[in-house]
């Protein structure tokens, strides 16, 4: 009964399997299946210093419905940003999935981010219409040097 599960698991269609088949066979999903990846690689490359902090905005603070994308979004771009971190949660916390990152709602003080070495600011969600998400703030440098402030890193 496990083993059925699993193979199922693998067999959807939103599954990391299916993925790594669409790009392999240079398929028409490929294209889909790569520009996943884009906002996650995007932002990684504009948070060029520091560690990120991940904020949510909007409607991304209590709609169930984001959880999935939140989660999914939130481990890619962790691994888009190695050896640097995307923090959403104080250390003593444990994310398993967009919603643990809903119910922490983690907001630190500018001590925290100091001491975590955070210069960036990744904000999660609309708070305008029109305003695209997920969007990269860089934040002041420790010696009162503004940093610059990006626009838009790209759409989920």
């Amino acid at each position: 009964m496990v083993l059925i599960h699993l193979c199922w698991l693998q067999l959807r269609p939103e599954s990391e399997l299916h993925r790594i088949c669409a790009v392999a066979t240079g398929s028409k999903s490929r294209r889909a299946a790569m520009t996943e990846h884009e906002p996650s690689d995007r932002i990684a490359w504009q948070a060029t210093d520091g560690n990120v902090l991940l904020r949510l905005a909007g409607y991304a603070k209590t709609n169930p419905v984001v959880a999935n994308s939140l989660g999914y979004f939130y481990f890619q771009t962790s691994y888009a940003l190695y050896p640097r971190r995307l923090y959403a949660a104080p250390a003593d916390q444990v994310i398993n999935d967009g919603q643990d990152i809903m119910r922490i709602g983690f907001s630190p003080d500018p001590q925290w981010l100091q001491a975590h070495d955070v210069r960036s600011v990744l904000i999660f969600g609309k708070d305008n219409p029109g305003e695209e998400t997920p969007r990269l703030e860089i934040l002041q440098t420790r010696d009162g040097r503004a940093g610059r402030q990006t626009n838009n890193s790209g759409g989920n």
